[in-house]
């Protein structure tokens, strides 16, 4: 069956999807569902839902992907996968087909009253942090998805793969879906000679027109307000960004604290879990707070970083197993850093020496 791709959307791009996939099993490209899952980037239950679309009959898919009962999406469709009779399902089908119409004028109650005055703030803002940040991760997804074609063109290149045009397009098509940017590439899938054997490569072509439209509005935030509130813009942003702060310490507690998963299974060892990560959050919200005054603002990771070389060593004679301890000699760096946290007593040879006790070198 000859299928554009390109036509496709919904759930009949997904079944085209899965389609692929399990030619990609049938082939040995991979074994598993599994490890699809995991060359896509996408979760084992993802993974799941898309291959059930091959509950399907196979004569309805064929018609799915040929538009024959038109647009439906991946929900409905896997819901009609589900039924267990072909009959059942293309009953589905075709009451979908009935009820799917092209939208004409709204009924009169819904349409809009033209008197209608509902006047908006529009605030739009520029945050260099952000700008900086999409930036940095757009070029990072572009060296991801080269990475990923060069990776996916040697695999085919491989002897005895036999991979299919649509197995290799819904690879590839699935890699810059989860990322976003299927829309900024075009896909070419060409067949190949390498040592007398036929194969298939992929070479992208990126849409620089469509990548710099997308690269125009990077750091860019669009508030909307009532028009009644009285602040004013900078403090609607302010608000806006307190909320966005919030946000992020979840998200922190999350990933960087390492939140979740929680492996305890009673109150008090989950109540103590997230006990500790809240009071690690504080204690990293206060550095950077501490760290933000000034003309030089810095970060937790940044200050972690810069502080990872202080060190208390430990030196051991061989003759007497006498035992000195010497500290690193501080940056200039190190040492303001430590004088905004107000931790600056901690370098102090006096402030040390209280605070050592002299360990005994073990023998050998």
């Amino acid at each position: 069956m000859d299928t554009d791709p390109e036509s496709l959307q919904g759930g009949a791009l997904w079944l085209y999807h899965a389609r692929a996939y399990r030619t990609q099993l049938e082939n040995k490209t991979f074994k598993t569902q599994l490890e699809i899952a995991k060359n896509l980037g996408v979760t084992r239950n993802r993974m799941t839902q898309i291959m059930t679309l091959l509950r399907l009959d196979e004569t309805l898919q064929k018609q799915v992907l040929s538009g024959n009962y038109g647009p439906i999406d991946e929900h409905e469709l896997r819901a009609i996968a589900k039924l267990r009779t072909k009959q059942a399902q293309r009953r589905a089908l075709l009451n979908h087909a009935a009820t799917t119409h092209p939208m004409g004028p709204l009924p009169r109650r819904f349409q809009r009253n033209k008197e209608l005055d509902a006047t908006l703030r529009l605030i739009l803002y520029f945050n260099p942090q952000m700008f900086i940040d999409m930036r940095t991760t757009a070029d990072r997804h572009r060296l991801e998805v080269e990475s990923y074609v060069s990776d996916l063109n040697m695999r085919l290149r491989h002897k005895g793969n036999r991979a299919t045009y649509e197995s290799v397009y819904a690879d590839i098509s699935g890699k810059l879906s989860r990322l976003s940017m299927l829309s900024l590439y075009k896909v070419h899938i060409e067949s190949k000679q390498t040592d007398g054997y036929e194969h298939l490569m992929v070479t992208l072509t990126l849409d620089e027109s469509a990548w710099n439209k997308h690269r125009r509005t990077d750091g860019f935030v669009l508030l909307v307000a009532h028009s009644e509130l009285s602040h004013t813009a900078q403090q609607l942003v302010s608000m806006y960004r307190a909320k966005d702060s919030v946000e992020k310490n979840f998200q922190t507690i999350k990933s960087d604290l390492r939140l979740r998963p929680v492996f305890h299974h009673t109150d008090p060892k989950v109540r103590a879990h997230v006990s500790l990560c809240m009071l690690a959050l504080l204690l990293e919200r206060t550095l950077e707070r501490r760290m933000g005054t000034g003309d030089k603002t810095m970060t937790a990771p940044s200050v972690f970083e810069e502080l990872c070389s202080c060190h208390l060593n430990m030196m051991a004679t061989e003759a007497d197993k006498s035992v000195a301890y010497v500290a690193t000699e501080l940056t200039t760096q190190q040492r303001e850093i430590l004088r905004r946290l107000r931790l600056g007593h901690l370098v102090e040879l006096g402030h040390l020496a209280s605070c050592i006790k002299p360990r005994e070198v073990p023998s050998g």
